[in-house]
């Protein structure tokens, strides 16, 4: 099972996958009102049918056994941007499994951006793969973010803004903490 050959304080190391962020209902009727569009920052893509969605590619990272620990390392971002220009960029953003946090850059800053919640109801586990089905709710940092820079929250602090879907292999060698 996952985990039965690693010694303490290692991580079972992601592999190639995929995050996928849907927005959801209410989120995407309040960017549209605002005027604001989501697209992909590459190497993400955004989804074609039209439902403001974003794929990012998983680059890496690992998990604990127990799931009370991890990483998880997506590239490219989610770029909204307002019809008078304005534009929030968020880069390279990762997961924290502890913190139940993803964090992302925005103009040069780490900010903890969205927030999660683990538990054996969202994820699926193989020996070869972890598929994980959640929503994400925004953060108090979050929803500041996008009034800072847009003028509007698309929702308000713990309120969720994507569910999403992931799927990401998992290698048979550990990765040390």
């Amino acid at each position: 099972m996952l985990g039965d050959k690693l010694n303490p304080g290692e991580l079972v190391r992601f592999g190639e996958g995929r995050g996928e962020y849907h927005l959801t209902a209410r989120a995407a009727a309040a960017l549209q009102e605002a005027g604001i569009t989501l697209k992909a920052l590459s190497p993400g893509e955004a989804h074609t049918n039209g439902n403001g969605g974003v794929s990012l590619p998983i680059t890496g990272g690992g998990i604990s056994p127990d799931f009370s620990r991890g990483t998880l390392q997506c590239k490219g971002g989610f770029d909204f941007a307002h019809g008078d220009g304005r534009r929030l960029q968020i880069r390279d953003h990762w997961a924290d499994a502890a913190a139940s946090r993803y964090y992302a850059t925005v103009d040069g800053r780490e900010v903890p951006w969205l927030a999660f919640r683990l538990d054996p109801q969202v994820l699926s586990l193989t020996p070869a793969r972890l598929t994980a089905k959640l929503p994400v709710t925004l953060t108090d940092e979050g929803a500041a973010l996008f009034t800072e820079v847009l003028g509007v929250s698309p929702v308000p602090a713990g309120e969720g803004l994507f569910d999403t879907e992931g799927r990401v292999s998992l290698m048979n060698t550990p990765v040390g903490l």
